[in-house]
């Protein structure tokens, strides 16, 4: 693959269009520069709930030069309220508290900023001191980790903790990461699925539902 990095501004080198590179023979095209400008400025205009998925948009969208909108979900809003409404009958009237158990720590810090504006303080290991109803794990830290391979290798102490969640009669949601590729196992989601289908028997044993999310983020 023939790559061309362009630096805008100040070079001898002429800044030419995607497509001109193209036609010269490169493959690939970076313009580092107006890439790293358009997320500043995307950033900026981001609301404060906004995820780092918003984010990625917003910035492909202002390199586009169109304007980004927002889409909280994929699926028809129709079809998530009827799953969330299902969702929320399998839960018992105890089940109000939500436990985030993450690999790395973006996706638990990207949580715990999301879930406190509607669900109050968050206690997290992301920050220490805080307390809260609520909690979120960064897994990763230096304190899961010491002595041990991280949990993007080696899932047995999250697989501990989910079972461990699913046996409190308070936890409804559970919140979970999977990343794949460098770095990680060679199979993240099948190495917690097992203890995921366990949690969730085990919380219907027990007459109670447990809810799981997982964002998935990388490539196999």
């Amino acid at each position: 693959i023939h790559l061309v990095n362009v630096v805008e501004g100040g070079g001898k080198t002429p800044v030419l269009r995607a497509e001109e590179y193209r036609e010269i023979g490169y493959r690939l095209v970076i313009y580092p520069i107006s890439a790293w400008t358009a997320s500043i400025k995307a950033i900026q205009e981001l609301p404060d709930d906004a995820t780092l998925e918003d984010a990625s948009e917003a910035a492909i969208a202002m390199l586009q030069g169109v304007a980004w909108i927002p889409r909280p979900f994929s699926a028809p809003s129709q079809e998530i309220r009827a799953h969330l409404q299902a969702v929320w009958k399998a839960l018992a009237p105890e089940q109000r508290v939500v436990r985030g158990l993450y690999a790395g720590g973006t996706l638990a810090h990207e949580a715990a900023l999301i879930l406190e504006p509607f669900l109050g303080p968050v206690a997290t290991t992301l920050t220490p001191g805080s307390a809260g109803r609520h909690s979120v794990v960064d897994l990763g830290s230096d304190e899961f980790t010491l002595g041990r391979a991280h949990p993007m290798l080696d899932s047995s102490l999250r697989v501990q903790a989910i079972h461990q969640a699913a046996r409190e009669h308070h936890v409804g949601v559970l919140l979970l990461d999977v990343v794949l590729g460098h770095g990680a196992a060679a199979d993240p989601a099948g190495d917690v699925a097992p203890a995921i289908e366990a949690a969730r028997a085990e919380a219907r044993d027990r007459g109670r539902g447990l809810a799981v999310v997982t964002s998935v983020i990388g490539t196999a």
